[in-house]
């Protein structure tokens, strides 16, 4: 097969009732480019699920190819957002629409569907799947055979930054090695003879595997993460390339081409590197009968795809999808104007410059939730935005040193870093830096970046169960209308708690999950009771907050 006909592509995916797009009776339905899609729009719209959900679809056996790094073409919606016990629920959430072509079978014998439906499921109460949907032609809950990569924010790891690194060569022909040295040198412009490309691991960051490039003028370890970043989407396009050449050679096969999903694009790289980077993947796209779908922030990567495209309805080899929600619900808007971006990016519909938002980094979405909730107590009008990240404390302090867009955020770590020796690991981890500091915010600091550490000095899961143990029987929670409507009393949660769950994290944090009802009753309550604690982490918050209102344009507050 040699005709355009004979490649996979995805048309377009349907989402309904799931995360933020939830809106009751309404079918989402984002359609692709047919080798391009790019997708923008402001934090917490649901730009990664959708890379998440169509990461999900697709997959090749070991046996038959895998990435220049050694991964499997492959993706895994669980692997990627994070469960959330009380909002994701189970039942028919997306269907996939495929271009496939006609009376051709994979290895099982299976003909490609034309559309997949998938159903969500929670396996063993932790974990949250989505399944394909058996049919007649196709009775399986298997992906379809066809390569599938997605390459997540935790590639901006600085490798540098890393106490232990294993380090392996590319194995990749000489054919391959050439094209990414071009490929790299032309993106960032820069004056090397010779580049020696490989696989860095870091052994602190689980998720991170990435593409050291030793030239004749650094070494790997010396790597940006703007460098970094660029040489692993190098390594994942040429990935699909050697696949290609490899499957080709092959008796009964043949390349159907494949689909790479990135999470910013933009990210740690130049304007113009962004922009070469773009020009790149879209001739690379076309050559290898790949789909790309690529998120980004970048107005001028924006501004230079809607100059220099024709983005229309006859157009559909590039699609653009910029999701808003300024009239209160999601819009989904295909190839709109720059205007209209910059408008909804920037300005609000009266013409008022809208206000930016502090991005905010803390280690998981029980830090966030801890802290959304002394800020909701004390009435803090704060204009943040939280980040969706799961990384250890470690991680963190190695990641915001390693690239200046962490610059202007808020870092807040969970309670027990107060603990002498993760305390000393993050001072090791920044000491390097002159510009983050974990010293208290002060006017001494006042030019420095300053580490916020939430109050309580225990793991947070241990702070509430030991709050609930320590409180009298008759503490005024247990008089909380929703605490005496679901019966709940001191005697209750003692008893029905797991054996040993005073000396044992895992079992407090499952019991934080099972009851977090309760606790969100309880934090309350707690907040109230350690005043002085609060006080103490709410004074450096505002400190450190107005410093970062007053570099990109935020009013402080007093």
């Amino acid at each position: 097969m040699s005709t355009s006909d004979s490649y996979i592509y995805i048309e377009k995916i349907e989402i309904k009732k799931f995360r933020a797009f939830s809106e009751e009776g309404k079918t989402y339905e984002i359609e692709l480019g047919r080798h391009i899609t790019c997708i923008s729009g402001h934090n917490g719209i649901g730009k990664s699920t959708i890379l998440a959900m169509l990461s999900n679809c697709g997959e090749v056996k070991k046996q038959d190819g895998v990435l220049l790094n050694g991964d499997k073409f492959a993706g895994e919606y669980s692997s990627i957002v994070k469960f959330d016990k009380d909002y994701d629920k189970p039942g028919d959430k997306c269907s996939i629409y495929f271009h496939a072509p006609d009376n051709v079978k994979d290895s099982s014998g299976f003909k490609y569907p034309k559309v997949i439906d998938f159903r969500a499921a929670i396996q063993n109460g932790e974990r949250y799947r989505l399944l394909p949907k058996k049919t007649h032609e196709r009775p399986t809950e298997s992906k379809i055979e066809w390569p599938t990569y997605y390459l997540g924010l935790s590639r901006l790891y600085p490798i540098g930054e890393s106490e232990n690194v294993d380090v392996i060569g590319l194995r990749a022909d000489v054919e391959i090695k050439n094209e990414m040295f071009k490929a790299y040198s032309s993106i960032l412009n820069t004056n090397i003879d010779s580049i020696d490309s490989s696989f860095v691991s870091p052994s602190d960051a689980k998720k991170k595997k990435g593409v050291g490039i030793k030239t004749d003028k650094y070494g790997i370890l010396s790597n940006s993460s703007g460098q970094d970043n660029l040489g692993q989407i190098l390594m994942a396009v040429f990935s699909f390339q050697n696949l290609k050449n490899t499957l080709e050679k092959k008796d009964n096969y043949w390349y159907d081409g494949g689909i790479l999903l990135i999470d910013e694009l933009d990210a740690t790289l130049h304007p113009a590197a962004q922009n070469k980077l773009f020009k790149f993947l879209y001739q690379k796209s076309k050559e290898l009968h790949l789909q790309i779908v690529f998120t980004t922030h970048s107005l001028s990567l924006l501004e230079h795809i809607t100059k220099t495209h024709d983005l229309c309805d006859k157009n559909r080899s590039l699609v653009l999808q910029y999701l808003t929600n300024g009239r209160g619900k999601i819009e989904i808007k295909t190839n709109p104007t720059i205007d209209e971006i910059k408008h909804d990016l920037l300005i609000t519909y009266s013409g008022i410059l809208e206000i930016p938002k502090i991005d905010v980094i803390t280690e998981d979405d029980v830090g966030r939730w801890l802290l959304k909730n002394i800020i909701e107590q004390k009435q803090l009008h704060l204009s943040l935005n939280y980040l969706d990240c799961n990384f250890g404390y470690e991680e963190i302090s190695k990641l915001i040193v390693g690239s200046s867009i962490f610059k202007n955020c808020l870092v807040v770590f969970d309670p027990d870093i107060s603990k002498e020796e993760r305390k000393n690991n993050v001072k090791k981890a920044i000491e390097n830096n002159t510009f983050f500091t974990l010293n208290s915010p002060s006017n001494e600091n006042k030019n420095k970046r300053c580490l916020l550490i939430l109050p309580g000095g225990e793991p947070i899961e241990t702070i509430i169960w030991k709050y609930i143990k320590d409180c009298p029987e008759d503490h005024r929670m247990y008089y909380n209308p929703q605490m005496e409507n679901q019966g709940v009393t001191k005697r209750n949660l003692i008893e029905n708690a797991p054996e040993g769950i005073e000396k044992d994290l895992k079992k407090q944090k499952n019991w934080f999950y099972d009851n977090k009802s309760i606790c969100d009753i309880v934090i309350k309550y707690w907040i109230k009771d350690n005043s002085d604690c609060i006080e103490n982490f709410i004074k450096d918050l505002k400190f450190e907050y107005n410093k970062i209102a007053s570099q990109i344009g935020i009013k402080p507050i007093d």
